[in-house]
């Protein structure tokens, strides 16, 4: 049976991870690719050297001799942030809730309820809707716990499952935010961290082959884990089979037309050699899904954290060590970098560092938006 990668501490040391060739597109399938780069791990310094291609027909990058399914644990080292309960590094901690009036409180309601569809009545509800269309408001009315694309879209209840939970952190922002929440996560100890910081069911192993209520779920979210899985459209596959009806999938994963990824090339942060296996375009990955039955409803980029990327990848270009999740200074040329590349996303350029797609299980003709 298949197994998708199981995040565990690696038991022999130094060993270098068997490879097995590709040959095609793990994502479209097309045989016609390009070779992109040649790299060591400079985040863990795991054996050997990976090399990755571009395929050209859907400029999908890819690791091709791919790391085997068995040796996929040797790339993940006992200082990988999941194995001692560091936070998720592409996901910052909620702000912390203000003291709230009693007016302010009663805008973030009414904000939330025309968020979710079920506007109040009177003036009340109209400032709501009004303010319900910027998502900044949106993401505060929900306590800055999720990303817009996360907010319950209905006043529920709703049940929502994390693919590749991590420690937890993202998971307790969805039970906040509303969400009757449970997650999975191949690596048991972070499931434990996650069960103890989030508060909610975390199941132990590969999402494929765990035996999970089919149907069931409301909103599948999976934050930077598609690019660690061999087959992106094996795990659509999955995905469409949990949703419910109309539930809707956010994937969140790098993006590899980024404009960190054009100026840096190789040493950019978020090829994280060789952990990330497979990188699709958002259009890519939406027209794969389109043909599974999972709608797209939206593509973009972010660049929420651009600054603290360019910062890591000039360190790789000049082979300092990084040291992910760490405060470390930011130069002048990384903040104007991240500035130029939050710019160029608010023009609807699609440069960010990250990729957002959200996919809904529907029959439905498609919705595609390009939104930034």
């Amino acid at each position: 049976m298949y197994e998708v990668c199981a995040v565990k501490p690696v038991t022999v040391e130094h060993q270098e991870p068997r490879t097995s060739p590709v040959g095609q597109c793990p994502l479209c399938q097309d045989t016609q690719s390009v070779p992109f780069f040649n790299k060591s791990d400079q985040l863990h310094s795991t054996p050997g050297e990976f090399a990755y291609r571009r395929c050209v027909a859907c400029r999908t990058v890819f690791q091709d001799p791919q790391v085997i399914v068995e040796d996929l644990e040797l790339c993940y080292p006992e200082n990988y942030f999941t194995h001692h309960g560091q936070p998720r590094p592409s996901i910052s901690p909620a702000r912390s809730a203000r003291p709230s009036s009693a007016l302010r409180e009663r805008i973030r309601r009414s904000i939330a309820a025309a968020t979710q569809g079920q506007p109040l009545k009177g003036p009340l509800g109209w400032v709501g809707r009004i303010l319900a269309g910027s998502r900044f408001l949106r993401e505060r009315a929900f306590y800055d716990c999720v990303p817009a694309e996360m907010i319950p879209f209905s006043p529920g209840p709703l049940r929502a499952l994390e693919i590749g939970c991590g420690t937890g952190d993202l998971l307790a922002g969805l039970d906040k935010a509303g969400w009757i929440a449970e997650g999975v996560e191949w690596d048991s100890r972070a499931a434990q961290v996650a069960r103890e910081r989030s508060g909610v069911p975390v199941w132990d192993g590969d999402f494929n082959q765990i035996e999970l209520p089919v149907a069931a779920y409301d909103l599948v979210v999976l934050c930077h884990v598609l690019e660690h899985l061999p087959e992106p459209a094996r795990a659509l596959c999955r995905i469409k089979e949990l949703l419910a009806p109309d539930g809707r999938a956010v994937l969140i994963y790098p993006n590899p037309e980024s404009l960190g990824g054009r100026i840096f090339r190789s040493a950019w942060l978020h090829w994280d050699v060789p952990r990330h296996l497979v990188l699709p375009p958002g259009r890519a990955l939406a027209g794969v899904a389109e043909h599974m039955g999972l709608v797209p409803v939206s593509v973009s980029t972010r660049a929420k954290y651009a600054c603290a990327t360019f910062a890591c990848s000039r360190a790789l270009k000049e082979r300092m060590p990084v040291n992910i999740g760490a405060e470390f200074e930011m130069s002048v040329v990384d903040r104007l970098q991240g500035w130029l590349e939050h710019v160029l996303v608010s023009f609807r350029f699609f440069v960010g560092e990250e990729v957002v797609l959200v996919l809904k299980n529907s029959t439905a003709g498609s919705r595609l938006k390009d939104t930034q």
